[in-house]
Order: structure tokens, then sequence, then C-alpha cells
């Protein structure tokens, strides 16, 4: 798209970007994800002979926080459901925490990034007003969306790594 008229270009970004403005989580209207350039396209082909190897990796990791966090009572942590019939490519490793922002901050001061995913639920965000729904119409979406929390999983990371973080996250627990 080629254009001079500042309004429509930004409108056009945000609809490639899924309804969000620039650094927002946030849908300020519908759109579509299509962020995909011809660079990154360029960059991904190259990178898709790693693909099947990664995604080895990433499982192992998420298996390596499984373990680690399945002793934690639900109260606190709870991971989330996988499928028997699928197979995960682990792009996220989302967990539902209790004390969820808490958690977040102690992790941070220990050098460990983490991300939150949706956190309005999408009936509540800016861009599907028009749906008409309000705060309390879908409390299990709302609940979720206070609790989840997406740690570090990328294959660059290592098994020291993740077990650094997951006993960052049990240490959290046992001493609050």
């Amino acid at each position: 798209l080629l254009t001079n008229r500042r309004d429509l270009a930004a409108a056009a970004r945000r609809f490639r970007d899924g309804g969000r403005r620039e650094g927002a989580h946030v849908a300020y209207s519908e759109g579509i994800n299509s962020r995909l350039d011809e660079l990154q396209a360029a960059l991904l082909r190259v990178s898709l002979r790693h693909l099947r190897r990664w995604n080895r990796q990433r499982a192992a990791l998420a298996a390596r926080y499984d373990r680690w966090l399945e002793g934690l009572p639900p109260e606190t942590v709870q991971r989330l459901p996988r499928n028997s019939w699928g197979n995960s490519a682990n792009h996220l490793y989302v967990i539902r925490a209790s004390r969820r922002d808490a958690l977040r901050n102690y992790l941070l001061r220990q050098g460990i990034e983490t991300a939150i995913h949706y956190a309005p639920p999408l009936h509540l965000q800016p861009g599907f007003g028009w749906l008409g729904y309000r705060k309390g119409d879908f409390p299990h979406a709302e609940r979720a969306a206070r609790e989840i929390l997406s740690l570090p999983l990328h294959p660059l990371l290592t098994r020291r790594q993740a077990d650094r973080i997951a006993a960052h996250i049990l240490r959290f627990y046992q001493r609050r």
C-alpha cells in the first residue's frame, strides 16, 4: 500500500496487526495478522530448515517447565492443558498464576522477562466494543486475563536458563 495520507497509513498498519496500535497489545479496531514483510519472509525461508529442531527444543523446554511446576498447588500455578491428540509447536508457554503481577515483578527483578498476552480479554478491547459486551459478561475469560503469564520459551533458551526461571517461580510461591 502506498499513500501520502497519514490517517490511511496508520489505519492500514493497525489493520495488518490485528487492529492494534504500535507497541500495544489491545485491538482498537478489527484487523488481521499480516505483519510479515519481504525481509522477514526471506529470513524465515532460510530458517525453515531449522524448524523441526527448534520445535523439538521448544517441546523439551516446555516439558522441563512442566516437571518443575507440576508440584505447585493448583491455587498458585496452573499449567495449561495440552491435547493428547495433537502436537504443540510450543510457541508460548503460558501459565495461570495467582498473584500474577507480583510474580511477574519478582521475576523481572531476577532479570527474567515475561509477557502478558491479551491482557484485556477480546470482548473488552475497544475494537470489539461494537459487539456490546461489558465487564462481567465472560467471567472465565476475564479471570484468565488476570492470571495468564507467558514464560520465556524459544530455541535459544538453554535448559539451565529454563531451570533458573522455574526455580524462581517455586521460590516465589514457597516464600509467600
